[in-house]
């Protein structure tokens, strides 16, 4: 179980109708209970954290599909660059407030064939420095398209199946619409992971 409330300000630098770059600020309280995530690697455990993180970030967003699901032209681009400090509350057994940084990269192609047929391309990296905290681990599997934090899509794995602190992800994916608004989707899905964490409940996969 856990608890994510966030309030977060932005600064927009530059924009236009498709593209925006600027800066943002987030005070997080983070609260999560039933040993969540164990360390795959050591016997020490993220288990029972709760507190507040400040956020600080540099964003670039580009966005020219034509649909937000499903769409059959466009590109999507976004980038982030985070550095994270735990204010208050515990984090690991001995919790040291120590600043920790992350990138996320996130990019997604859509390219018509023809009227009703599509391919896509897509690919996600994510990379941890300094201190990991709780909240910003990359935790993979399930198909929802709108995960808050590092939570991110993996068909074929179920919701939270694995975590790390580091990814590189990639897709494909043939897309053909027989009806108005019906579609069918066949997808290949590939991801490397560093530093895995196991899930209570979920066996790592190797």
């Amino acid at each position: 179980n856990f608890v994510d409330v966030s309030n977060e300000a932005y600064i927009r630098l530059v924009s236009s109708k498709d593209y925006a770059a600027g800066l943002s600020a987030e005070l997080k309280f983070f609260s999560s209970s039933a040993r969540q995530v164990k360390d795959f690697s050591s016997p020490q455990a993220f288990s029972d954290v709760q507190g507040f993180y400040l956020t600080g970030a540099a964003y670039y967003k580009l966005d020219t599909r034509n649909k937000r699901y499903f769409n059959t032209e466009g590109s999507k681009i976004e980038a982030y660059t985070r550095l994270m400090y735990p204010i208050s509350g515990q984090g690991f057994e001995g919790a040291r407030q120590k600043l920790g940084y992350n990138f996320d990269f996130e990019f997604q192609h859509a390219l018509p064939l023809a009227k009703r047929w599509t391919v896509g391309l897509a690919a996600n990296l994510g990379i941890s420095r300094g201190e990991k905290t709780q909240p910003y681990l990359y935790i993979l599997g399930g198909n929802n398209q709108n995960f808050i934090n590092n939570f991110k899509s993996f068909i074929g794995l179920p919701f939270a199946k694995t975590a790390a602190t580091d990814i590189a992800m990639g897709s494909s994916y043939f897309q053909f619409s027989p009806f108005k608004d019906q579609y069918l989707t066949l997808s290949g899905h590939a991801a490397v992971i560093e530093n895995a964490f196991e899930l209570p409940g979920k066996k790592q996969s190797s």
